[in-house]
């Protein structure tokens, strides 16, 4: 009797549990389009940081993370103010990077495939003959498929390679200062030949991709590579690049709902606005970096008549700021503030 009590107490557990988790459907909301930022920082060395496994139902810890090594934004823009715009007519999700180069990279979205068309910037630029989906829709748990690419370089340099993508596990994604539920993730497995310098190179990559359905972009990107140029020796690594810009995308619905208030720029001045504030009052005022570090604290008065609170931000450098408050209902109001003077 006692054993099969506790071997019913197992599968009601094990039931229990994954009645609670799902398997999220990637759709077109997973790119960055025209007005998105996404906020990336990278910690260069990630060999050490566990990687987690595939299956239903996990649990990804990347709660504790290293000092990043860098950061640069990736801006959805319009296509036409790509310096490269004219050379694909056909993309509608066109994004700028701040990083190395300042590139400008090139797809085409639809309903059922996210592609890379190609892109560049001041290091030259490859344009796929053979398009690349970064992404295909919908795309769910154990969905998988392969793809192979070719591009030229305008500096003569060319690329070919075969990438396979895996929706091999989904559950949750624990980030610093933050958790995800139902979370998939993408194995993205690519092995291609380049040249680099003249030189030719090969390279394998494998990236653990973690998204969320309405998160442009993904979350977080945990990647493994191999490299070999020309008769080198091969040289191994791996990279860490974290979305913070989804610091404000959190499980808490009533954060994302919030229209009461906005925010405003006036020549140099940014202001905080209250929508129809019918009640007064008091608040302290909290501005913190895409890392959850606090930067400032002010205090927030609004009465029914005055609801506008000029920012203090002249020691703030142009970026992505989380501003928080607690409106008169008692509730924490969350908003992104994208500083650019």
């Amino acid at each position: 009797m006692k054993q099969i009590y506790i071997s019913l107490l197992i599968f009601i557990t094990f039931n229990y549990n994954n009645a609670f988790a799902q398997a999220p459907i990637l759709d077109s909301t997973v790119a960055v389009v025209v007005g998105q930022i996404a906020q990336i920082n990278i910690i260069n060395n990630a060999l050490s940081i566990p990687s987690g496994n595939p299956g239903p139902a996990q649990t990804y810890d990347y709660s504790v993370l290293p000092s990043f090594n860098s950061s640069y934004e990736i801006l959805g823009i319009d296509n036409l103010t790509s310096p490269f715009g004219t050379t694909y007519p056909n993309a509608n999700a066109t994004v700028s990077w701040s990083s190395f180069g300042n590139p400008y990279y090139h797809f085409q979205l639809t309903d059922t495939s996210y592609t890379y068309l190609g892109g560049g910037g001041s290091f030259g630029d490859y344009e796929y003959i053979d398009a690349y989906d970064q992404l295909r829709f919908p795309f769910t748990y154990n969905d998988t498929y392969t793809d192979s690419y070719l591009a030229i370089s305008n500096i003569g340099g060319y690329r070919s390679g075969t990438v396979t993508l895996n929706a091999e596990g989904y559950g949750t994604l624990l980030v610093p200062n933050q958790t995800f539920n139902d979370v998939l993730r993408v194995k993205r497995a690519s092995s291609y030949y380049d040249t680099i310098n003249g030189n030719p190179r090969f390279t394998e990559e494998t990236y653990y991709e973690y998204y969320k359905p309405g998160i442009p972009h993904y979350i977080l990107l945990h990647g493994f590579y191999t490299i070999t140029t020309g008769t080198s020796n091969p040289v191994s690594g791996s990279q860490l690049f974290y979305n913070s810009s989804t610091i404000v995308s959190n499980t808490n619905a009533d954060l994302q709902k919030e229209t009461n208030y906005s925010i405003s720029q006036n020549g140099n001045q940014w202001s905080l606005n209250a929508k129809n504030n019918s009640k007064d009052f008091s608040s302290i005022l909290n501005i913190y970096n895409l890392q959850g570090q606090l930067l400032m604290q002010d205090n927030l008065n609004f009465t029914k008549e005055i609801a506008s609170k000029n920012l203090q931000h002249q020691h703030l450098a142009n970026g992505l700021y989380l501003i928080q408050f607690i409106n008169a209902k008692g509730k924490l109001v969350s908003l992104k503030w994208n500083k650019v003077n």
